[in-house]
């Protein structure tokens, strides 16, 4: 997993672009909001449910009111909110699937509107945050695509954070596929995993220097993986996925088998008289994997660490 910078001046941007467009369309949303809770009270859904009734009532001004607060919550409000929203569910489970449907109903409808695209364009986050293993380009002509969003909170449980640009985070099929709705601990825009992916033998009690070991002998960890990263590599099966990778690990192995120090001197002095320095020729060995970590392609957090595993990254 990795992190999404919004401090980023595009990210603050695209934002603001997924707020303006909103609060356009807010009026309208708002109609058609306010209908909606008085027609389940006349339906007789909410006629005997009169304290749920008058929750939609009150919680929908509040919506209003603090609606830009929403809108563009970080990580602070989203924790605060999200604890309260569950509590109110459990305690007015009627009052919450009203506001389930009308929430998600906007969501859904808004995400049918230009401004998603123009959103995600600005945003340009081109690699899933969650599994740094897809592309997730966006493109807005004849035949449009965009990654999709993943509500980190998801909108079913908690629909006041539905809408909340920070709640959305852009993910490839895969990702949003294998979370639906449960729970991830670690928000790509507030968080990225801290500890680094190795290549280890599946041998627990191995002592040894894996290069010495066959490919079938190697997986790969996140190596002193804290709780919550553990819970996001067990809600996107990350563990299991990156395993499938394990060809590309080979790839690394084998460069670095085949450069080791004696190599590399004899290379550094074949290069020498064209007055490349020995970091000159590492660069020109490790190319092709620092490119895909400078570059933030897929799979670039995997490769930086392989590569600081490997002291080809010293720092």
């Amino acid at each position: 997993m990795i992190r999404i910078d919004i401090n980023a001046q595009h990210v603050e941007g695209a934002a603001d672009l997924w707020y303006d467009g909103l609060q356009k369309k807010a009026g309208t949303y708002w109609g058609k909001m306010d209908t909606k809770i008085e027609a389940e009270y006349n339906l007789g859904k909410l006629k005997n449910e009169k304290r749920q009734y008058r929750l939609c009532k009150l919680v929908l001004n509040h919506y209003k009111k603090h609606f830009k607060d929403y809108i563009l919550a970080k990580e602070d409000f989203l924790k605060r909110n999200s604890s309260v929203i569950r509590a109110l569910a459990y305690k007015y489970p009627l009052a919450k699937e009203i506001l389930k449907d009308m929430f998600v109903s906007v969501y859904n409808d808004f995400c049918k509107q230009q401004t998603a695209y123009e959103v995600m364009k600005k945003l340009r986050v081109n690699v899933c945050p969650y599994c740094n293993r897809q592309f997730t380009f966006t493109v807005d002509n004849s035949k449009k695509t965009r990654p999709e969003f993943d509500h980190f909170y998801d909108k079913a449980s908690y629909p006041l954070l539905a809408l909340s640009f920070y709640n959305l985070v852009p993910s490839c099929h895969t990702c949003n596929h294998l979370k639906r709705n449960d729970e991830a601990a670690i928000n790509p825009y507030f968080h990225g995993f801290e500890h680094k992916f190795r290549v280890m033998s599946k041998d627990a009690h191995f002592k040894g220097d894996v290069m010495t070991l066959k490919t079938s002998e190697l997986e790969l960890k996140l190596n002193n993986a804290n709780a919550e990263e553990l819970k996001n590599m067990k809600t996107f099966g990350l563990n299991a996925l990156y395993n499938q990778h394990i060809d590309y690990v080979e790839s690394v192995l084998d460069r670095v088998k085949s450069y080791n120090l004696s190599a590399q001197q004899s290379l550094v002095d074949s290069f020498q008289g064209a007055g490349n320095s020995p970091q000159d020729v590492s660069d020109f060995v490790w190319r092709p994997y620092l490119e895909v970590v400078q570059n933030n392609w897929p799979l670039a957090k995997l490769t930086e660490d392989l590569l600081h595993q490997f002291g080809i990254i010293k720092k």
